[in-house]
Parts: structure tokens; sequence; C-alpha cells
């Protein structure tokens, strides 16, 4: 392992910078088997404790080599490592897709007192601001890379990778340059090895420090927009689906606007989503000028009454549950509960009434179907139709619970109970459900 005992004034210089975000507390360290994350791990370890490190397998043509160069790193240092494999998938912006697979998977892995450590420099820094500036970002996109979100930290953005290199190098790492930094198909390679030397050599030789500190000054800008943002309630329902309260999205000034559905993405896919033409889809179905919009990546967007939902489309559900009484049961978000009833009849649709000698004090909860039907007085209606009067948004009607009998549907949970299951005379069964949501429920406005 390498010690702290003689260290050279670039070591000194690194460790100072890196220490001034850093400070003391377990972490998680991304290893990549590059310079700049094996100075990451050797940083972690002279600085904070217990380190862990971990280095995400994508399964592409140079994985292999370098999973071995970040397991001879992780051992250089000394600390242990895990490997996650994960599969990004292709579509339009693969390396998109790659990068929030692989947050993903480092969020998942780290523990709740941990901080996730990645090798970014301040040279990631710059060609980030660049690669933004010409897709033509905002304040957000030009603050560059955070230094800190949540769990993860950057300690590396004000060292150079010119000085990552030579420090590992000095160090006795066994680092390894990835040979797809060098694929000049991808645009953030032809950003760093082609813009960024053209501008230096013939504008600015202090191009990088200079990118860096403008992402500083737009980082102060982003974080007092940020501050609005974050009193702007967020929140999920029991099916996962993320919520904002459309009318107060409406309200807000459009820099705030927009960076709120953004929060909405991110809290809906990870941490980097939100491409332009995605905020202007979810724009759109706040304003009416669409119901429902796919978004990318098995993501949509929908009005439901008061809120802005993204969520992904589930399979149909199909389960059955027997339900004594009295007893209960949860599913899909709910808690059904019955019990004996007898006086005045309870009126609505969270809690009911039900003919105890029509059901014979046991109830069947079952996933409603496309197909299923309940009577009315003078017929009877489409389950679809009566959660979509009873304000069941559409993403959440396969599945939704309904209890049936012999007889046929007596209550579509929520909505409305079937004529002939309404109790006569007698003990009747009293039947209520409650939402256990992680948020405010749409479906749940009785």
């Amino acid at each position: 392992m390498v010690g702290k005992d003689g260290l050279s004034a670039l070591s000194e210089s690194v460790l100072r910078r890196a220490g001034e975000s850093l400070g003391g507390g377990a972490v998680l360290v991304g290893l990549s088997g590059g310079a700049d994350s094996a100075v990451c791990g050797w940083v972690a370890t002279q600085l904070a404790g217990p380190v862990r490190a971990i280095f995400i397998d994508h399964g592409w043509r140079h994985s292999a080599s370098m999973r071995l160069a970040a397991a001879e790193v992780a051992a250089a240092v000394g600390v242990p490592l895990a490997v996650i494999e994960v599969q990004p998938g292709g579509g339009a912006s693969p390396e998109g897709q790659a990068r929030t697979a692989r947050y993903q998977a480092l969020l998942a892995a780290a523990k709740p007192d941990e901080r996730i450590l990645t090798g970014h420099t301040a040279d990631d820094m710059a060609e980030t601001v660049l690669a933004h500036l010409l897709r033509g970002a905002g304040v957000r996109g030009l603050a560059g890379i955070p230094e800190k979100r949540g769990q993860l930290l950057r300690p590396l953005l004000a060292v150079r990778r010119e000085e990552t290199r030579a420090l590992a190098t000095e160090l006795g790492l066994p680092w390894v340059d990835d040979p797809a930094n060098l694929d000049l198909s991808l645009r953030r390679n032809r950003i760093r090895n082609q813009l960024v030397p053209y501008l230096e050599n013939e504008y600015n030789p202090g191009l990088v420090e200079v990118l860096a500190r403008t992402a500083r000054v737009f980082s102060q800008d982003d974080a007092a927009l940020e501050r609005l943002v974050e009193a702007v309630p967020i929140r999920r329902d029991s099916s996962g689906a993320v919520l904002i309260p459309a009318t107060l999205l409406r309200a807000l000034e459009p820099a705030v606007r927009v960076r709120v559905i953004r929060r909405g993405l991110r809290e809906a896919r990870g941490p980097h989503a939100g491409t332009f033409a995605e905020l202007e889809s979810a724009l759109d179905v706040m304003e009416g000028r669409a119901r429902r919009r796919m978004i990318g990546e098995g993501l949509q967007v929908e009005r439901e009454g008061p809120w802005l939902a993204f969520y992904r489309q589930p399979l149909p559900p199909s389960w059955t549950a027997v339900l004594a009484v009295p007893d209960e049961v949860s599913v899909v978000g709910l808690r059904i509960t019955t019990s004996a009833g007898r006086g005045p009849l309870p009126i609505g649709r969270w809690l009911v009434g039900l003919d105890a000698k029509q059901l014979g004090y046991q109830l069947v909860v079952r996933s409603g179907q496309p197909a299923d039907r309940i009577a009315i007085r003078n017929g009877s209606k489409p389950l679809g139709e009566v959660l979509a009067e009873a304000g069941v948004p559409p993403r959440r009607r396969s599945g939704w619970p309904v209890v049936e009998a012999k007889a046929g549907l007596a209550w579509v949970v929520g909505s409305r109970v079937a004529e002939w299951a309404r109790p006569r005379q007698g003990e009747w069964i009293r039947a209520a459900a409650v939402a256990e949501p992680i948020g405010p429920d749409p479906a749940n406005r009785s």
C-alpha cells in the first residue's frame, strides 16, 4: 500500500486541493483503471476511511482489460474492490445510457453513510462545459460537473489531468489508458482530443482554467435557483410514479419551472436525465398540448388532474386474494379491511357496506381485467369507465383491485358497489380501503 511518508510537492498539492471537499468518513470510490480514478482511490486512503472501491463493467470491448487494471490499482492502494456488471443498452445515446446505468449502480451499491467518489478532473469539467455550450445548455449545463450532489463527490475537480497522470506514475499505481478514449467517433473524445487542444493553441492556453472558473460562477447561480426548486414538493405515489403539482408548476418562473421538471426526471430515472426534447414534451403535457408523451427509456409523462406524473407503464398484474370477515389484505398500495357491520350504512367510495348474504362473509379480491363490468341500476358499465369516473389515472387502472362473488363484481375499490351487492337488511359487511402511498395519491380523492 502506498503510504504517507515522503510525499512529493505534487502529492501534497493534490491532497490539499482534494481535502478542501473530501474530509473524513466512509467512501466508495468508482475505479475505472485509469490514472484519474487511481489517484482518487489513493487520495481517499490518505484523507478518508473506511474505503471501498467498485468497478462498473459495461461489457464493452475494452472492459476486461480495464477491469484488470482497476483490480491492480485497488490492490496497490489497499482497498477491497467489487465488480458490478451493467447492460446500458444502445439507442440514440449509448454513452448517456451507460452513464445513467453507471451512476444508478454506484448509488445502489453505496451504503447510506458512504460518499461516492469519482475521479473527474478540471479537464473533465472544461470538456463538459464545452459540450454543453455546443448543444445549447442553460445555466445548469454551463455550471459543468457539480462537485457535490447527494452522495456523489468529485474531490479532484481542481486538479488537472496531467497532474493525475504524473502523480499516478510517481506513486507507482498500475493505471492504464482506456483505449475507448481515442475513439473519435464519439463526440466527447473529439472535444477532448481535437477541440480543446485547438482552442488552447489558437486562442487561449489557459482554456481549461478559464472554463473551470466560468463553471464556478454559473454553479453559484445554479445553486440559487436550486434553492427555489427544492421548495416545490415532488413526491411518489404507491405505484412509484413521480408527481409534481401542475398548477404550482405553471405559476413558477420559466427558469425555475424547467428545473423542477428536470428534478422530476432525475427522481424518476436517475441523476442524468432531461434533454431539451424531453423537457419540451413535459411542457407540452403540462400546458395541455398533449395528454401523454413517451420521453425515452420507457418513461412516460402524463397530466393526471392536479399532477404532472412521470412513470413507467407496468405490465398488467394478475393476482387473487381471499379476504375473510374480519380480515385485511394489502394490494397495489391499498390496505383493504373487512368487519361485520350493523346500523347506519356508510356512504362513500373507500368505505362501503356489502350484502353479507350475497358474499357469504368471505370476499375474493382480485386484479381487475379489461373485460370486467359492474352492475348498475339500468344494466352494467365497463370497469375502465368506472375507474375513469373515479379519477383513477390510466396507468393505474390495469390490475386495479375489485371484489367479486358468484354474481359478479360486487365492489370496484374506490368507486362503486354493484346494485345486487348493496345490503338489504340484517347484518352487512363493512369494507374499507386505505391508500398506502409514499406520497399523495391522485387516485385517492374521496
